[in-house]
């Protein structure tokens, strides 16, 4: 559960940068459009992919006799 609360929370945070700096780039109508369709599957994906490279390369901690 907390997995999917961290890569939900990782996609809110990147799409939201993504969106905000379309907004500021191209104005409010294509900041919405980018919003509904691009930044929160964009998010969602590039959230998923930085969280399973970190689960990756992060040393686990191991209870060694």
């Amino acid at each position: 559960m907390k997995y999917i609360a961290a890569i939900l929370l990782g996609a809110l945070i990147v799409g939201g940068l993504l969106t905000a700096v379309v907004y500021s780039l191209f104005g409010a109508e294509a900041g919405w459009f980018f919003a509904k369709f691009i930044a929160g599957p964009l998010g969602l994906f590039c959230a998923f992919l930085l969280f399973i490279i970190y689960d990756t390369l992060w040393p686990k901690s191991r209870d060694e006799p």
